[in-house]
């Protein structure tokens, strides 16, 4: 029935929340603040964007550093042994959207041919990377929402720049006009 699938929901999701409570708990007050905030804008942003429960869970994990990362999920596992399937798509989910983000990209504007098929190479290579999920994407479109509104003016600039000339394109690419417009005004 449908309250118990959400109850399962509810619960799951906040286990993780509790889980990224733990690992936070030992940082700096401020610095925990700032995280925990991080953390869940990604994941609101993936929530009104009506993803999963998974995605969402993503989105609050993905902040965190491999080793302590790879604890909580190893703990969903054994927790949630039922769900085990969806706990490796939340860590495939977590590793493309890391190494998507962590993809070089063009620091400089766009004048001609070869960089603009440099750009549409790249926005291919997501694409590809994701294996057809875009569970993943959205993690990196959330992930770049969220980072813009915490970072400083001048490092928001270099941001913008990947912003206006590969993801806002690619979210509007594949339809996502909406989560396109959202990043276009987080950017500038």
């Amino acid at each position: 029935p449908e309250g118990q699938k959400d109850s399962a929901v509810f619960y799951f999701l906040e286990t993780v929340f509790e889980a990224v409570e733990r690992y936070l708990a030992s940082l700096d007050p401020p610095v925990r603040q700032r995280w925990l905030e991080y953390l869940l804008s990604v994941s609101t942003d993936l929530a009104s964007w009506r993803t999963d429960e998974i995605a969402i869970a993503a989105g609050l994990l993905h902040g965190i550093p491999l080793p302590s990362r790879m604890a909580i999920i190893r703990d969903l596992k054994k927790k949630f042994k039922d769900s085990a399937r969806q706990i490796n798509d939340m860590e495939f989910l977590i590793e493309t959207a890391v190494i998507i983000k962590n993809l070089p990209y063009l620091n400089g504007e766009i004048t001609s041919l070869r960089t603009d098929l440099t750009v549409l190479n790249l926005q291919n290579m997501m694409i590809n990377l994701s294996i057809g999920d875009l569970r993943v994407l959205l993690l990196v479109f959330a992930h770049t929402n969220a980072f813009l509104r915490i970072i400083s003016e001048k490092e928001q600039h270099i941001l913008a720049k990947r912003v206006e000339h590969v993801l806002a394109p690619l979210a509007s690419r594949l339809g996502l006009v909406k989560i396109a417009r959202e990043l276009r005004e987080q950017a500038f």
